[in-house]
């Protein structure tokens, strides 16, 4: 777990007490699943790489714990994840919002993707 997971579960467990005093509740903490960062296999996240600089596009190489299909898919079948940069830095709620130029240039980087993928990019001989 990364140093900003252990502070945000600090931060919760500090403030539990005054949460469950100002709703006169008791909060009772039960972890029922968990898995820890893992990384995507490296020849699909270069093969994005390499599609988004051809295309002119900043990118980076992000870990995830979200709970994701291609999270629990990686080790059965090589996957990867793009991520669209998000108003404000805001994801997985409500609040999350990602402006049309995003929206664009993510289909123009996944459209590449498949398209190197579906030419063989990734095909080992046999």
């Amino acid at each position: 777990m990364s140093s900003r997971q252990w502070r945000a579960m600090a931060r919760l467990a500090e403030s539990i007490p005054g949460i469950e005093e100002r709703a006169s509740v008791t909060v009772e903490q039960v972890q029922t699943h968990g898995w820890g960062v893992a990384p995507f296999p490296a020849a699909g996240a270069e093969l994005a790489a390499h599609a988004a600089d051809e295309l002119g596009f900043s990118h980076q190489t992000m870990m995830t714990i979200a709970g994701h299909d291609s999270v629990n898919m990686k080790d059965v079948a090589p996957s990867i994840m793009l991520f669209v940069p998000s108003v404000e830095g805001i994801s997985h709620n409500e609040g999350e919002s990602t402006n049309d130029q995003g929206i664009s240039a993510g289909i123009d980087l996944l459209t590449a993707v498949v398209h190197r993928l579906m030419s063989g990019a990734l095909d080992t001989p046999e």
